[in-house]
């Protein structure tokens, strides 16, 4: 139907800690004829700045971060240059198995050490003019604070969000059942089991990079791919 020519596959954090993983790539392989590059946290990182960057006409230094379900990616550099990246084992699925007090919920004091113990150790010092997120929680947070009855990626799309209003969000989601947040989601509503940790990762990430604003990016790796085939 679109002509299509050439297909791309890769595989992210998920497939890098599937204990099956080459049974799965093989799967597919056999299945779909498509084989399956499984990047590692650097290649996913890059590959997300370079989208954010391409997308949003950024100019000046900027911090890419990219929450995915079992680790999240940060990027940096000026302008479309990526200077650096870190990948760390923080995650929407990973956070309830790792940083979860079974009293007290989300122990976000445990998220923070972490998060700044990963960055001292990348040697990441300079401070960008612009933090953007891009994925699902990214995403989907923006997507609630707008109250969006239906989907429109263009009106997401380089959009600023708050701390404090993405904080004010996981909060008053965590108070609701599954089925009510899957209701009010409308980009992907299969995600109301993760959209919480999902958030709660962002504004850790936001508290400890010392950002009250950042941009949402539509656009996710895959782009960056597109950037570099094309």
């Amino acid at each position: 139907e679109h002509s299509v020519t050439e297909i791309h596959c890769i595989g992210t954090s998920a497939l890098r800690c599937a204990e099956n993983r080459k049974q799965v790539i093989d799967e597919i392989e056999k299945k779909t004829g498509i084989g399956v590059e499984d990047i590692d946290e650097e290649e996913e990182a890059r590959l997300s700045f370079i989208s954010a960057t391409h997308s949003l006409n950024i100019e000046g230094r900027c911090i890419v971060l990219d929450v995915g379900s079992y680790s999240s990616q940060l990027s940096w550099g000026a302008g479309t240059e990526i200077e650096g990246t870190l990948s760390l084992p923080i995650g929407c699925l990973i956070l309830r198995e790792t940083f979860t007090d079974e009293e007290a919920g989300y122990d976000t004091y445990a998220i923070e050490s972490a998060i700044k113990g990963g960055i001292e150790d990348s040697g990441m010092k300079e401070r960008a003019d612009t933090l953007v997120l891009v994925g699902g929680s990214a995403v989907a947070g923006a997507s609630l604070l707008l109250g969006l009855s239906e989907y429109n990626r263009r009106i997401i799309h380089g959009i600023s969000v708050g701390l404090d209003e993405m904080e004010d969000m996981a909060v008053s989601l965590a108070l609701m059942s599954e089925d009510a947040i899957r209701q009010r989601m409308a980009f992907e509503p299969e995600r109301a089991d993760i959209i919480v940790p999902g958030l709660i990762v962002i504004t850790r990430f936001m508290r400890v990079l010392d950002y009250n604003i950042a941009r949402v990016s539509w656009w996710g790796l895959t782009y960056g791919m597109l950037v570099e085939i094309l």
